[in-house]
């Protein structure tokens, strides 16, 4: 089969370097070529009728609606062509729209957050084949659009991430907690964690705090162990998390939050470095796998401390490299999406 994976990425140009994309589309579009498939990824901008012509599957990911998605949607079901849309965030229910990020963060006005969920509403109400990363995302996206099949595919260690961490041996000397915040949005979540981090690092002198993006770090005191960071690229990532003694992944417990998924367990884990998170539920599937959830302040500090013990944190070290390499593939949750494609098109054995 001949599958085009397009991408409405604020990055237009690089939208390769957006992590959902890779996640989304180019894991995907990867593990489908080594298949025998013919994979491609395009942004919104550049589709055009006649690229139709050359793919039988076109999935398109966090799709808004105008007229060309439109017209571009009725041509593909005209031709009896599969129509899939993917979603790895909530971002088409108004009424959740008060626990945007961007809201929450003040990074933008209701008015603007309200138009922009309205029309990724209206985009998913085109779609009768959808994609999500999460199970809560499964089930808002039925509450949504009713009659739709939905499939969940959860996102995957791909194959470049796992050459980086194959090659990878542990420098156990760094002493360094690391928060990768990736965007602007993420200043209220990092407070769930704030409290118990700066205690920690007051009773740890040797630890230092890493934040690397945007976030604001706000301690009373023990500043000369803090150091802040641009956000980096995709290919500068891994050398923060293999250099790094923990990383954290706090979430605000928000209905928008309990829809994300594990992505910054497995990147981390897949370097044997142990993950301190907040219980949303995707990350709630690998509660066995050694990775540290935390309910609490208290149990993030405690969380921490554990990891001081050099036995404990060897045991949780190798305990999640080991786990996250054999059960959270791209390449497994590739199969499923074609199991999932094979299905509706009727050709399920």
């Amino acid at each position: 089969m001949n599958f085009l994976f397009i991408t409405n990425s604020s990055r237009i140009q690089n939208y390769f370097l957006d992590p959902a994309v890779r996640y989304r589309c180019y894991n995907t579009a990867y593990d489908l070529q080594q298949e025998g498939h013919t994979a491609d990824v395009c942004h919104m901008k550049v589709l055009s009728t006649k690229l139709i012509e050359n793919y039988d599957v076109f999935i398109f990911h966090r799709p808004s609606f105008n007229k060309k998605l439109r017209k571009i949607c009725n041509i593909i079901k005209k031709k009896k062509k599969l129509l899939i849309a993917d979603y790895d965030d909530l971002i088409f229910d108004e009424q959740q729209v008060l626990f945007d990020p961007l809201i929450i963060n003040n990074k933008t006005s209701l008015s603007i957050a309200r138009s922009m969920v309205r029309e990724n509403h209206k985009a998913l109400l085109l779609f009768e084949n959808i994609t999500v990363s999460t199970s809560p995302l499964k089930r808002k996206v039925i509450e949504s659009n009713p009659f739709a099949k939905v499939k969940i595919i959860y996102n995957g260690l791909s194959h470049i991430w796992l050459k980086h961490a194959e090659i990878y041996r542990k420098n156990e000397c760094k002493k360094v907690i690391s928060y990768m915040s990736g965007t602007n949005s993420h200043d209220m979540d990092f407070k769930e964690f704030e409290e118990p981090l700066e205690q920690f690092l007051i009773e740890s002198p040797e630890f230092n705090f890493e934040s690397v993006g945007p976030v604001q770090v706000n301690f009373k005191s023990c500043n000369k162990q803090v150091r802040k960071k641009e956000g980096v690229d995709f290919f500068s990532l891994p050398d923060l998390i293999k250099n790094s003694w923990v990383t954290i992944a706090p979430l605000q417990k928000t209905i928008f939050n309990e829809c994300k998924s594990s992505i910054k367990f497995l990147e981390s884990a897949a370097f044997g470095v142990p993950v301190l998170c907040s219980p949303i539920p995707d990350m709630m599937r690998f509660k066995d796998s050694g990775l540290i959830i935390c309910n609490s302040a208290d149990q993030f500090y405690y969380g921490l401390k554990m990891l001081k013990d050099p036995y404990n944190y060897k045991l949780i070290a190798k305990k999640i490299k080991n786990f996250v390499w054999q059960n959270t593939l791209s390449v497994d949750q590739t199969h499923t999406f074609i199991k999932f494609v094979n299905k509706i098109k009727g050709m399920e054995v």
